[in-house]
């Protein structure tokens, strides 16, 4: 018996094992950040880039269980006992990670949410693994995914605020043979108006780059106007998503 176990769960297969889950890993990875900024699929890509993100979320935690069943089984006495110690002092940590996971299914929760949970209230900047970054009325205010559990929150629905806005980006010119997400990611660098604590988030919903949403953070809320006049200067309608 122990010699299966020593050939089927050796360090060899530990380490392979380790080897091929990163390289599936940063395949996903690559994958969201692909579909992030090409349009294919057409109306395909927003379920396809709602999987692999899905696939990502739930990949992590399983990759670790699998990595760390494997260690236990070479040595089950040692290392199980080490696996333990370090799940009692990383208790805390873990579960934030775990509540995290769970929370991060909702995909309403994102980062632009408006989001309220006991008395605090702000715009998502920021989605970690063991909690999220609020823009405050008072400031930047960090959460961890357990206090978030046990206070309960509320994604709300409305206007943005904390000079977060979403919005609808069309080309004036159909005809134009502009790429127009890259051409906007690279006029976005050009503005005074934007606060780059939060890099512009700009997609496309067709394969012409005709219907763009962009998920800007600006310096102050009477900036917005003065961005969208710009945007439109530029050769683009531009709406407020009110959403």
């Amino acid at each position: 018996m122990e010699d299966i176990l020593s050939v089927q769960f050796s360090w060899g297969y530990l380490l392979s094992s380790i080897v091929l889950l990163l390289g599936l890993f940063f395949a996903l990875q690559f994958i969201d950040r692909l579909l992030t900024r090409v349009v294919v699929m057409g109306s395909w890509m927003q379920p396809v880039h709602r999987v692999i993100r899905f696939l990502i979320l739930v990949f992590e935690p399983l990759a670790v269980i699998w990595v760390g069943g494997i260690f236990v089984l070479i040595n089950p006495v040692f290392h199980g006992l080490l696996l333990a110690l370090l799940f009692l002092s990383g208790f805390t940590h873990l579960r934030n990670y775990i509540a995290g996971r769970v929370i991060q299914m909702d995909h309403h929760i994102e980062r632009g949410a408006r989001l309220r949970a006991g008395q605090v209230e702000g715009v998502v900047l920021e989605i970690s693994r063991l909690g999220v970054e609020l823009q405050t009325k008072e400031g930047l205010y960090k959460l961890s995914y357990g206090k978030l559990l046990d206070s309960g929150y509320t994604v709300i629905a409305g206007d943005e605020i904390g000079g977060f806005y979403h919005l609808q980006i069309r080309p004036k010119d159909k005809d134009s043979k502009v790429r127009h997400l890259q051409h906007l990611q690279h006029l976005f660098v050009t503005t005074p108006y934007l606060d780059w604590s939060h890099k512009p988030e700009i997609t496309a919903h067709d394969e012409r780059d005709q219907q763009l949403e962009a998920r800007v953070l600006v310096r102050e809320e009477n900036h917005l106007h003065d961005l969208m006049a710009l945007i439109r200067e530029w050769g683009y309608e531009c709406h407020l998503n009110e959403a």
